[in-house]
């Protein structure tokens, strides 16, 4: 079943200062995606949040995907800015997703969120989410 993730900043702190760390996250979810053998459908890294648009294919898929990101994430994060401790804010969030037409709204939703935060125009254009079109 598809599930919509969501994972915030300890107190909504920024969790991507540079590209590096934007390129660092989506390295880390493009390796564990494929480790875990979770679907990735849809995703958008935001300053101090990220949502993901999922289908695992196993129980613990997206559990032991998001605990390995967050985990070696946090880690470079901590490392790259001289800081300790979580930069988390708990455990992430997920809803099951329980309709396909619900899957074309949850991701239009997810693609839309850098437009809503006033940082673009138009989806496309944003390059930290699934729906930039200069992606190669």
């Amino acid at each position: 079943m598809p599930q919509h993730i969501i994972h915030r900043g300890h107190n909504r702190q920024y969790i991507f200062k540079a590209t590096a760390d934007f390129e660092m996250y989506l390295s880390k979810l493009e390796y564990w995606s494929e480790e875990y053998a979770v679907q990735l459908h849809a995703w958008v890294l935001m300053n101090n949040h990220i949502h993901l648009l999922v289908t695992p294919s196993s129980d613990e898929g997206i559990s032991e995907m998001m605990k390995r990101i967050a985990g070696s994430y946090g880690r470079y994060f901590n490392k790259r800015y001289g800081l300790t401790g979580t930069i988390w804010e708990g455990r992430f969030r997920n809803i099951p997703v329980m309709s396909s037409t619900h899957v074309e709204q949850i991701k239009a939703y997810i693609e839309q969120n850098p437009v809503r935060a006033g940082i673009c125009g138009m989806s496309s254009e944003y390059r930290w989410s699934s729906a930039f079109s200069g992606r190669r």
